[in-house]
């Protein structure tokens, strides 16, 4: 009715590890639509095989604005607006949160969801004395190329600098507490679950 406030919105992030495009993996994104009888905007965000970062991070802001700029004509209540993100598309959305905590405007969301979300260790470079040979696996090689992928043609200023934009794990502590609320969801055996266990903690 005109008098009704709107539906909630969700600004969906896809999954493809940042390195393939994945916009078609909108299944997902179906299902939320359907649970939580919300408006599901799937965004073909920028990605590793398009642009380096924070590409991706910037079309998913720009996304938040243009919902909450098109609210009505959506149906969308735009004080009820959340992003979830799945895998690589949940490394831009807690990207995300970071860019609206600089920015001020976390207000923008009501909340982040990070659905088996990929986020960048730290010890990629190693050592890796005592890991089994799958966690070194997943860090010398699965992580290190995804990352490599989308930081950009220059490897050393890549690993040195740990920006924030692309190392969630190096965000300070202020800039976090700043963020939108951010739910995680994980699984035992999830191949980033070392790293979400460590950004829950921060």
């Amino acid at each position: 009715s005109s008098s009704s406030p709107g539906l909630p919105a969700i600004v969906w992030a896809h999954g493809g590890g940042i390195a393939t495009t994945a916009k078609n993996w909108d299944f997902m994104a179906s299902a939320w639509a359907k649970a939580f009888e919300a408006v599901v905007v799937n965004p073909n965000f920028r990605h590793g095989g398009d642009a380096e970062a924070p590409a991706g991070t910037m079309d998913l802001l720009a996304t938040v604005h243009w919902v909450r700029q098109n609210a009505a004509s959506l149906g969308v209540d735009p004080d009820h607006i959340s992003v979830m993100g799945n895998s690589g598309g949940g490394y831009e959305a807690s990207c995300l949160g970071l860019e609206l905590a600089a920015r001020g405007e976390s207000q923008l969301v009501k909340a982040i969801f990070l659905d088996v979300p990929m986020i960048f260790p730290d010890e990629m470079l190693g050592p890796y004395d005592g890991w089994s040979e799958w966690r070194q696996f997943e860090y010398e090689t699965c992580f290190k190329q995804q990352y490599l992928c989308y930081a950009g043609n220059d490897p050393a200023n890549a690993f040195e600098a740990r920006p924030p934009w692309l190392r969630v794990l190096c965000a300070p502590d202020a800039l976090l507490s700043k963020a939108p609320r951010h739910v995680m969801l994980s699984v035992e055996f999830d191949i980033g679950r070392w790293q979400q266990d460590l950004y829950v903690a921060k």
